[in-house]
């Protein structure tokens, strides 16, 4: 029951007249993981990472056959999908999250529309299930604790004012900064920027990790931190 919806890259299915017909099977991603032939030993040794794979997301959808131009629809919904790079993914099928992803497909879509009025369209999808509650930023007080509703360790993105020196922490890992004017710290790609500067000669020590539980402390002359936890589950 319920309207089926995909949302992408900030409008919705709805939006270019294209129906999902049914919700989608569930994947979940695989652990990344490296195989070793060891000469003289049957089998191979596998080597588990704490990471996972991308998947293919496909969401059978239509154009309804009342739309009077189903050429036109059909051309509005090619260029509705082809954004280049990972773009922000929802569905009314998991409202709390949503995921980055490209679009894979070729630019047959909008030939295969044109003749059936159905097709199967798939996504590339970073792993992540990203919490929409994870997403807002926090303007944190010195000390404040956060608790991540996810088993899965998250990597915020801080945003960080003050002048001169000084650390911030989460309880297990420090980031030294000997500038904290401005900074944007992203603990994701490991990088600090000053506006659309790269700033990572102002960093050491450890970008902070998100576990079940951290305490986010500051010193020096740091004045203000925003945090946005990116909580996240598979």
């Amino acid at each position: 029951g319920g309207v089926r919806m995909i949302w992408w890259h900030g409008k919705s299915s709805d939006d270019v007249g294209v129906i999902v017909e049914r919700y989608p099977s569930v994947t979940i991603p695989a652990r990344k993981q490296e195989k070793i032939s060891i000469p003289g030993r049957s089998g191979d040794l596998i080597i588990e990472q704490d990471a996972y794979e991308n998947y293919t997301q496909r969401y059978d959808v239509y154009v309804s056959a009342e739309q009077p131009r189903l050429t036109t629809v059909s051309h509005i919904v090619a260029e509705w999908l082809m954004v280049k790079g990972y773009q922000r993914l929802e569905d009314s099928y998991w409202k709390d999250t949503f995921r980055l992803a490209c679009y894979k497909g070729g630019t047959s879509i909008e030939n295969v529309l044109n003749r059936f009025g159905r097709a199967t369209i798939e996504f590339d999808c970073k792993p992540q299930r990203y919490y929409k509650s994870g997403d807002l930023p926090l303007i944190l007080e010195n000390g404040q604790q956060l608790a991540n509703p996810s088993p899965f360790t998250a990597k915020p993105l801080l945003h960080i004012s003050g002048s001169g020196s000084g650390t911030v922490s989460d309880g297990t890992n420090t980031l030294t900064l000997t500038d904290c004017d401005d900074i944007t710290v992203d603990c994701d790609i490991m990088q600090i920027y000053q506006g659309t500067t790269n700033k990572n000669n102002v960093g050491a020590g450890a970008f902070l990790a998100l576990g079940r539980e951290s305490t986010i402390t500051w010193t020096g002359g740091i004045t203000a931190v925003t945090l946005t936890p990116r909580w996240w589950t598979l």
